[in-house]
């Protein structure tokens, strides 16, 4: 909080209530458990609320407490722009707030007056991409970082014979615990490697892509997180700039 000692000169307002407040928000939080809050609420959903506790005749405040906004309800009003704001906490009974009792910090977005958007929906196929990228590697690995096997005979299986076959092959191979064990065919079967290596399927690409996407929507440049394979010590620096200047 700033005041105007002369002219164009101001300096920070120590007598200010609101700068008390903002340092202790709560008996839970500081100001940076506040903020942190805050932003966290807002860079992954894009919405923010704040409720305002005031008490006497002048309205004081006097707590900020940051809510979260997957338990908010908005009422909207012709005239009031918003009639109510209701919250749903772990308890099944709601909570009323009159508009004025609440801050709403939001991302703008181009299909909601009353909610923000988040940078997240600007990249949810990478990020869902991502995840399922991972859990196929993991997946993979998990069950012993081999090709696919099928088995092919020139014979007819009965249904009796294919659902034991099944079973069996799942018990005693699946899982890296079960690796390299011994098993005897029956019924002219042959084993069939179906082989689609990570490298055919472009793994490693496909990651770093979707990596650029995510940290493109969230303005952070790759230095940022410790990625210097795009980076010298000159563009590090104005990596930085950039991200400062317009993060």
């Amino acid at each position: 909080v700033l005041k105007n000692v002369s002219g164009d000169k101001f300096e920070e307002d120590k007598s200010n209530p609101i700068i008390k407040i903002l340092k202790r928000p709560n008996r839970f939080m500081n100001w940076y458990d506040l903020i942190e809050r805050t932003f966290q609420h807002l860079e992954t959903t894009g919405n923010s609320f704040w409720e305002e506790v005031r008490l006497g005749k002048e309205k004081d405040l006097v707590n900020i407490y940051v809510l979260q906004p997957d338990k908010m309800e908005i009422i909207p009003d012709p005239k009031k722009y918003v009639r109510q704001y209701i919250y749903w906490p772990v308890t099944s009974k709601s909570i009323d707030f009159d508009p004025e009792d609440i801050t709403h910090f939001r991302y703008q977005s181009p299909l909601s007056e009353y909610w923000g958007i988040c940078p997240l929906d600007a990249s949810q196929s990478s990020i869902t991409l991502e995840f399922w990228t991972i859990a196929f590697n993991k997946k993979f690995f998990k069950n012993r970082a081999v090709p696919e096997i099928a088995l092919e005979t020139d014979q007819s299986l009965t249904d009796q014979a294919y659902r034991r076959l099944r079973e069996e092959w799942a018990k005693r191979f699946k899982g890296i615990e079960n690796a390299f064990g011994l098993t005897i065919l029956e019924e002219g079967l042959k084993v069939k490697l179906i082989d689609r290596s990570q490298n055919d399927m472009q793994f490693i690409q496909q990651r770093k892509m979707n990596r650029e996407e995510i940290l493109a929507a969230y303005g952070v440049p790759p230095v940022l997180v410790g990625l210097l394979e795009y980076s010298s010590y000159s563009n590090a620096l104005e990596q930085k700039m950039t991200f400062w200047q317009n993060t």
